[in-house]
């Protein structure tokens, strides 16, 4: 699992993405090619916070290979540098620390509001809120809320909220709420509560009230309550 921040380090280059920060992602995105099992053409590397605390400063974030065979001109120290200053560019552009919105790429964003457009992705801690909209992504974690339309996924955490339309999915915990449309799935619980229409599902635990599945209403202790006739007008 790639982690925040990845690179990818060829002899020549560093190179990171605005839009993912998988190893494979970046690899793809610009066209590299890996060489030979014993003599790679890069390195995958990654510079990583602490606890994933974004808001430390640069200098404590922590330097990780991620790989273990390394290329012949591989040299730790020239290259820890030269992705440490790579790091700075990367931060500048994606970790956000005010309201606003964000055209395109991954961010991660610290007690801030933040709309994402396109197939982009955030990552947002604390008290922060999201709207992503296209085949969009989200983990908010505490008392933040997100809207996602389409292809869209999130996990919440504490005390959230969610709105996801279509092919979506979301994990709630604690007192969370969300409205799922199309074939989509939430996993909810404690004082959890899930509207799903069409053929979604979702599994809810004490003291929630029932979960959707295959146009099936269910009591949470998978008790068949009786057969529905879901549609969006509900």
């Amino acid at each position: 699992m790639c982690i925040p921040a990845s690179f990818v380090v060829t002899k020549k280059n560093v190179f990171w993405s605005i839009h993912s920060d998988s190893h494979e992602d970046i690899i793809e995105e610009f066209n590299l090619h890996e060489g030979n099992t014993t003599n790679p053409n890069f390195v995958r590397v990654e510079i990583t916070p602490p606890g994933a605390n974004f808001s430390l400063p640069l200098s404590k974030w922590e330097f990780h290979l991620d790989q273990d065979i390394l290329p012949k001109w591989w040299d730790k120290e020239k290259y820890k540098l030269l992705c440490r200053k790579e790091l700075k560019k990367w931060a500048k552009k994606k970790i956000i620390k005010k309201d606003c919105t964000v055209q395109e790429g991954n961010v991660f964003v610290l007690s801030s509001f933040v709309i994402l457009k396109g197939n982009s992705s955030a990552e947002l801690y604390e008290n922060s809120s999201a709207e992503l909209y296209g085949s969009s992504s989200a983990r908010l974690f505490e008392n933040s809320s997100a809207r996602l339309f389409e292809n869209s996924s999130a996990r919440l955490y504490g005390s959230s909220s969610a709105e996801l339309y279509e092919n979506s999915s979301a994990r709630l915990y604690d007192h969370n709420l969300a409205r799922l449309y199309g074939s989509s799935s939430a996993r909810l619980f404690e004082n959890s509560s899930a509207r799903l229409f069409e053929n979604s599902s979702a599994d809810l635990f004490s003291p929630s009230s029932y979960y959707i599945k295959d146009n099936v209403l269910y009591h949470t202790g998978n008790f068949k309550l009786k057969k529905l006739k879901i549609s969006k007008d509900n």
